[in-house]
């Protein structure tokens, strides 16, 4: 069985990625997905096709696997992939990965489904037409698993063209973001800015996250060192001096990181030959 206590340090350290298999978007649309997102659960939807085969989805569930052991992955057992049979499906994905994932299945709520498959991990949850109370069902089902890990929001890489230019002192800066989070985020500067102080403010900075620009002030949190070069950590905050982004902005970032983390996710699972 998985253990639920996260004993591995990489769960511990950055939680469990959960899947949701073919799922029904009116019940769990991406803005679901987005608003976990915000509250540090880091969520996929893997969609499937109305052809998909049995074959097709082990292979999927084989380099989720291989590729994020210790996963939560949930599969809509109500969905209709042709001639898939759920419950036959699970019983041989259960007896392959139930040493290293966390098996769970959601649907319309029948008691003929839920009977089927109470005996998964994560058991059977019955989705509801209202968004926000499926929203607070899985979070009570993460939070029985730790699907946090220590960390309270989801961090996502940045890409080249990522940065940020402010001035400070009268002089211009400019230097590469290295990744993200909604209230947070790294940069290395060729050069140590020695003028830079802890919680030195920073106004109306011009940020790049992945081609998404805005303007926001922001505070030096911490300074380290990455590969011999100064390492920055900043937070940004609102013009009043309190934490975050103004909501619009903040909202307009998640979006953001939840796409940087599913291109990636993708990119590592589309791409991640485990063998026949």
């Amino acid at each position: 069985m998985v253990q639920q206590n996260l004993s591995n340090d990489a769960l511990q350290t950055s939680g469990r990625k959960i899947f949701f298999i073919a799922p029904d978007k009116k019940n769990l649309p991406e803005s679901c997905l987005v608003n976990l997102l915000s509250q540090g659960y880091e969520t996929y939807l893997i969609e499937l096709h109305n052809s998909t085969e049995a074959y097709d989805l082990q292979y999927e569930i084989k380099n989720i696997a291989t590729a994020f052991p210790g996963s939560i992955v949930f599969f809509n057992v109500s969905a209709s992939l042709g001639a898939v049979n759920w419950k036959k499906l699970l019983a041989d994905i259960h007896a392959k990965y139930s040493s290293s994932l966390l098996l769970g299945a959601m649907g319309n709520g029948s008691s003929t489904e839920a009977a089927d498959f109470s005996n998964l991990e994560c058991g059977y949850i019955a989705l509801d037409s209202d968004v926000k109370k499926n929203e607070t069902l899985l979070v009570s089902m993460f939070n029985q698993y730790s699907a946090q890990g220590r960390r309270t929001m989801v961090r996502a890489k940045c890409d080249n063209s990522s940065g940020i230019t402010f001035s400070f002192d009268k002089q211009a800066f400019s230097a590469k973001i290295l990744d993200v989070n909604i209230s947070c985020f790294s940069v290395m500067f060729d050069e140590t800015v020695k003028r830079l102080a802890i919680y030195d403010k920073i106004s109306n900075a011009t940020i790049n996250i992945n081609g998404y620009r805005f303007n926001s002030d922001v505070v030096l949190l911490m300074r380290s060192q990455r590969d011999g070069k100064p390492l920055y950590v900043f937070m940004f905050i609102k013009p009043d001096g309190s934490p975050d982004l103004e909501s619009e902005t903040s909202e307009k970032l998640c979006n953001k990181i939840y796409e940087m983390t599913t291109e990636s996710c993708n990119a590592i699972l589309h791409g991640f030959d485990v063998g026949q």
